[in-house]
């Protein structure tokens, strides 16, 4: 709707579409495989906006794409600098060309889209920092305001590359959307390469990886080695690292990566240098288990301070709505512990915690669910079939004896797509199976108010989220027991 005012504004005629195969495929982001385990002070760069940018970048529009591919180039010619870009045409990465003769109506309302956005961002990140300093709560609407608009914008933005590479879409082009992702896996890959070059220098070390992970417009880099040659053996406070970090991030990290970028841009020929990497969090502390999965003790993100460290978590059991509510909370904390405290602290909270767990109601350590399929794994001679998935054979098993013992009257049955919350049962118990599922009360006539089984519904809602990290970082959720403790 946003192209088609626009060019209907401006009185543009657009000629017809070309069927395209849905089948068409494509490639997609880069994300780097991290080495699982703790990083001491991580810095995160942050492309702004990547695939709107190079849209603009590469002036990648309908009516500025030429027939003619590139022969030579490719992602890793272009990171190797071994090939030479067509003198009259923006190249990106599959080797589709761009015309710099014409402004393409695609990266033109890219540009003004984002322009709003920045306005709004700049605005919310203001409000922010204010909040943080004076504490003074009606800031709160300011920041909600401003990030729903600044947001809006960002979806807008965002949804062009995703309508690209739409089959359905209007302007679909197999071309323009693999050239996006193609040129951001560049964009990223390269930043890898010119940052990994510099702290080598910096830091007199040879082939060493500083980049921990990479994912798609983002770089994670340890900046630990650089804090210990600086501060070497004195001790140095979180703030004084912050401050030192801080400075060298956004003055002499960023020229050094804005540089970069004006190198590449030179490299293909773009039509405007449009990569702008901006520091995001500093944190004294990241782990990560694997991609995509990490947790980051931040104390700044993006220039707003906190007085106290805040965590990041992308993949992590505690933020997914599959785990009980009471555990998800109490998840967060314990994390807080790992990223502040030492291995005792958090074998200390993992114990109050299982003591108050085992004080909870049944309802409030169960897995919620969305239970679908009823049907299909209903048996015909028995309640439910072999294979059917563990809450919707709680379901089926709920549903029986809710019929057997006539409770229909006080319990409504479970029906197809509601949502369902299933706990695990020690046995034997008086439905003799090893799960019931239930609404948000177990029905006390089903007489399993004491087979729940603590210890299963422990470990799987609580403990083995947990243990994945703990095992990354060699804790033990547990004190291990030794021949001195029989004698204290």
């Amino acid at each position: 709707t946003l192209i088609y005012n626009d060019l209907y504004s401006k009185n543009i005629v657009v000629p017809p579409k070309v069927t395209s195969d849905k089948d068409d495929k494509y490639a997609g982001a880069y994300v780097k495989e991290p080495i699982p385990g703790v990083y001491d002070w991580v810095c995160s760069f942050d492309l702004n906006s990547l695939y709107p940018h190079l849209i603009m970048q590469y002036n990648i529009s309908p009516e500025t794409l030429i027939d003619e591919r590139h022969p030579q180039v490719s992602v890793d010619k272009i990171l190797d600098e071994e090939f030479t870009a067509h003198p009259d045409y923006a190249v990106c990465a599959n080797g589709a060309q761009y015309r710099k003769d014409i402004h393409g109506f695609l990266p033109k309302m890219m540009q003004r889209i984002y322009d709003e956005r920045k306005i709004f961002k700049k605005k919310m990140l203001a409000s922010k920092q204010r909040f943080e300093e004076t504490g003074n709560t009606s800031l709160l609407n300011d920041i909600s305001t401003y990030n729903n608009i600044q947001m809006a914008r960002k979806i807008q933005l965002n949804s062009a590359y995703g309508a690209i590479g739409n089959q359905y879409f209007r302007y679909y082009n197999l071309a323009n959307a693999e050239a996006i992702t193609l040129s951001g896996q560049v964009s990223i890959r390269w930043i890898e390469n010119k940052i990994n070059k510099f702290l080598n220098k910096l830091l007199n070390t040879e082939g060493k990886d500083y980049v921990i992970a990479s994912d798609t417009d983002s770089i994670y880099l340890h900046m630990d080695p650089l804090v210990k040659k600086v501060f070497k053996e004195r001790e140095a406070s979180d703030q004084s690292v912050l401050r030192f970090l801080t400075k060298v991030c956004d003055v002499e990290f960023e020229k050094y990566i804005q540089n970069s970028y004006e190198e590449l841009a030179t490299y293909v020929n773009a039509y405007e240098q449009k990569m702008f990497m901006k520091r995001e969090n500093i944190a004294n502390k990241g782990i990560w288990t694997a991609k995509k999965r990490y947790i980051l003790n931040v104390w700044d993100s993006e220039g707003v301070q906190y007085a106290e460290p805040k965590l990041k978590m992308m993949g992590i059991e505690a933020v997914k709505s599959s785990t009980p509510a009471s555990c998800r909370t109490a998840i967060k904390d314990a994390l807080k512990v790992i990223m502040n405290g030492n291995e005792s602290d958090v074998q200390e909270y993992i114990a109050n915690f299982r003591k108050k767990f085992e004080a909870l109601p049944a309802e409030d350590i169960a897995f919620p669910r969305g239970c679908n399929n009823l049907a299909k794994f209903s048996g015909s001679s028995s309640v439910y079939v072999k294979g059917t998935p563990i809450h919707v054979r709680g379901a089926l098993l709920y549903n029986f004896h809710i019929k057997q013992k006539k409770l229909q009257h006080k319990y409504p049955l479970i029906q197809e797509g509601e949502k369902v919350k299933f706990l695990y049962l020690r046995t034997p118990n008086r439905i003799s199976e090893n799960v019931v599922s239930f609404f948000q009360t177990l029905p006390k006539e089903f007489g399993l108010d004491k087979s729940v089984d603590l210890d299963l519904q422990f470990k799987k809602s609580f403990l083995d989220p947990l243990q994945v990290i703990l095992d990354t970082i060699n804790w033990k959720a547990e004190k291990i027991a030794t021949l001195e403790d029989f004698f204290l």
